[in-house]
Parts: C-alpha cells; sequence; structure tokens
C-alpha cells in the first residue's frame, strides 16, 4: 500500500477488507431477493460476487503478509489460519499457494506442504505447486530432492510445456544453483 508505517498498512487493509464485505453482504442479498426470471441478473451478481470474494481474499494474504513485515508471526499464523478459500473458486489454488508462500516466511513448513496439498487435491500440479514443494524441500534441507523439481521445472520450461516468462526460468536456475552449491556439485551448474 506504500505506507511507511506497517501498522498503518495493517489498519488500511482492514478498513478495504470491512468495506468489501459490506459490498459482498449487498450483492449477495440483491442475489437473494432476485426473482427466479432473472437469470442475467444473477450471471452477472454471482460473478460479480465472486469477483469481491477473491478481492477479500487477496486483503487476507495482504494482511498475513504486512504482519510478517512487522514481525508479528504469531499474529500473521494466526491469520493466515483463518483464510479459507472459496469452494469452486478459480482463485483457491492461488490462494494457498500464497497461503503456502507466507507460511514458509514463517517457517512452517509442514502448513506450507498442508496448503499445496489440499490443493493440488483438486486441481493439477500446477508450477506454483512444484516451486513450493522444491523450496520446503530447501527448507529441510533436502537440497536434492529440491534439485530434482527444480530440474523438471527447467525441464518443462525448455521443451515448451509450461507458458513460463524468463524471469521465473532464472529463478529456476538459480535456485537449482544454490541445491548445487549444498550439495557439492559446482561443476554441475
Amino acid at each position: 500500500m506504500g505506507y511507511a508505517d506497517a501498522r498503518r498498512g495493517v489498519m488500511g487493509y482492514y478498513d478495504l477488507a470491512r468495506e468489501a464485505r459490506i459490498t459482498l453482504g449487498t450483492l449477495k442479498k440483491n442475489l437473494n431477493t432476485l426473482t427466479s426470471d432473472d437469470e442475467v441478473e444473477k450471471r452477472e451478481l454471482t460473478a460479480e460476487i465472486t469477483i469481491w470474494e477473491e478481492r477479500l481474499d487477496n486483503l487476507g494474504v495482504r494482511v498475513a503478509s504486512a504482519l510478517i513485515e512487522m514481525e508479528d508471526l504469531e499474529g500473521a499464523a494466526r491469520h493466515l489460519k483463518t483464510l479459507e478459500p472459496n469452494p469452486g473458486a478459480d482463485g483457491s489454488l492461488r490462494l494457498e499457494a500464497q497461503k503456502a508462500l507466507l507460511y514458509l516466511c514463517l517457517g512452517d513448513v509442514d502448513a506450507a506442504r498442508a496448503c499445496i496439498s489440499s490443493a493440488s487435491e483438486t486441481t493439477p500440479l500446477a508450477n506454483e505447486t512444484k516451486v513450493i514443494q522444491a523450496l520446503a524441500e530447501i527448507a529441510d534441507a533436502e537440497y536434492g530432492a529440491s534439485a530434482v523439481i527444480w530440474e523438471c521445472l527447467i525441464a518443462g520450461d525448455e521443451d515448451g510445456q509450461s507458458a513460463v516468462d524468463e524471469g521465473e526460468t532464472a529463478m529456476y536456475r538459480q535456485n537449482l544453483a544454490v541445491c548445487y552449491l549444498y550439495l557439492g556439485r559446482m561443476d554441475d551448474m
């Protein structure tokens, strides 16, 4: 948000979340009052509700991130536990991936893995999930297992199997190099 004081930033996010909840409540109330004849309007309201639910999820992640920045790690962990993806929402994998990254920042590798394992049950294993798995392996000092995941991600990019930008490929290579360094395989870099 650009606040110099992280506490003010958290309060700003809470204010935005309150406004989002009010808007969401109004939209849901309007949806419930529609008659069965208004199918087009129902679809439009449902789409708008989905957008506002995703915005609210995004604000929740931003609050947790700001709490981590403030070094309120316990508060961030408690807050992350309250964030639940909306059933069937398109952004549920993204939310779980964001939560997993924040859990890794907190040092809770098991919680990070739990986030991506629940996301993996409903969707195919996306690159984001693989990245989090590789980072969790690094956090557990399992550099060999992490290197295998990074190599697979890089190979998938080179084969054109995934639409990843050059920045992500560079990140994969950099993390692979770190794994090789810890494994004593500097000749492989």
